[in-house]
């Protein structure tokens, strides 16, 4: 997440985290039930839509050009924006399973570690890329047939929330649309500096 903690531009006080503090709940805007709810879904599921339309035309050499030396090529935030995502659908799909069950991310090796051991630098997007829509479209299906789907929760522990702090589904997927804007628009900050 340019800016708030992702990766080569955060602070030094969330690094290496997945979701940084700025993005819990407490400082999100949660949605409930209702219009909100509905509109959430629609913003979550476009999510592939958007990251389909910021690599189009790209070539394999594109995908490695980042905005300055030191920080991530297209295809490294690629792959970041749909593991973040593939992670936390597990969180989305455990609070609708099990509703209060402990989504322990306290082994996570932090996001530059996580990417160098993945192999981030050389795979492929597109199988990711597949992954990304797949999941969204799993998730949402999900949302819609569970009763009550948005109040669900997990209690995530983790390095940065040691003792644990209760995040709901509609404040997951909230998480998660707001990490896929940000990255799409990131993509579309390194084209522009290249004049793609």
């Amino acid at each position: 997440m340019t800016g708030s903690g992702c990766h080569s531009e955060r602070s030094e006080e969330s690094k290496g985290h997945i979701v940084p503090e700025n993005m819990l709940p407490s400082q999100m805007g949660v949605h409930r039930v209702g219009t909100l709810a509905e509109e959430s879904l629609d913003r979550y599921v476009s999510g592939p839509d958007k990251l389909e339309a910021a690599l189009a035309g790209l070539s394999e050499s594109d995908l490695d050009l980042s905005r300055t030396s030191g920080e991530w090529t297209i295809r490294q935030i690629v792959h970041h924006l749909v593991d973040g995502d593939d992670m936390w659908s597990q969180a989305i799909k455990m609070a609708l399973g099990a509703s209060g069950c402990t989504f322990d991310l306290s082994w996570y090796p932090g996001n530059d570690s996580w990417a160098s051991e993945l192999g981030y630098a050389g795979r492929p997007v597109e199988p990711v890329v597949t992954l990304f829509r797949a999941h969204r479209s799993c998730i949402a299906q999900l949302l819609e047939r569970i009763p009550d789907s948005w109040q669900h929760y997990v209690v995530l522990v983790a390095p940065w929330v040691p003792h644990g702090q209760q995040m709901r589904v509609d404040a997951l997927v909230n998480l998660l649309t707001e990490h896929g804007t940000e990255h799409v628009e990131e993509i579309q900050r390194v084209r522009e500096q290249h004049g793609l």
